[in-house]
């Protein structure tokens, strides 16, 4: 949402249901363009990445697309450490959540379901909390801060 206010339009992209609708806020719906919904295949989507100023994106296989096509790219990451993952992609830049977790990077992560670390305030919780230590103000913050030195790969 605050991304938004300061005038950056939003492209979600993913698979199909992948972003139910009820996830975007009501005010922010009709300026959202969801590619998830229309169904882009991996092409079309690569494709539409390479339109973007910068790209958000969580530790997923679109970071890995972003990053090999040289897209300046924010990367979140919680209980996986993001050299594990992005070290090899110069225009890909990492927001690692550690705050308030003492076993992260601890790489549980979901797989048919949440299996977080016994007697650590994830599993107390029920979501991540090395992840959710990631502010919208920080990530906006670097966001900008990215967008605003980003050099493109030709």
């Amino acid at each position: 949402a605050e991304l938004n206010k300061r005038g950056w339009e939003i492209l979600i992209f993913g698979s199909p249901h992948s972003t139910p609708a009820e996830f975007v806020p009501l005010f922010l719906r009709g300026r959202v363009r969801d590619l998830a919904a229309a169904g882009l295949t991996i092409q079309q989507s690569a494709a539409m990445m390479q339109t973007c100023d910068v790209m958000l994106v969580p530790d997923s296989g679109l970071m890995h697309i972003a990053g090999a096509l040289g897209i300046p790219t924010v990367a979140l990451f919680g209980p996986i450490h993001w050299q594990t993952r992005s070290r090899y992609y110069p225009s890909v830049t990492a927001l690692q959540g550690i705050d308030g977790c003492p076993v992260a990077p601890c790489f549980f992560h979901e797989r048919g379901g949440i299996f977080f670390p016994r007697d650590q305030e994830c599993s107390k919780s029920g979501r991540c909390e090395a992840l959710n230590s990631l502010t919208p103000e920080r990530i906006v913050s670097r966001v900008e801060r990215v967008a605003s030195s980003a050099v493109r790969a030709p």
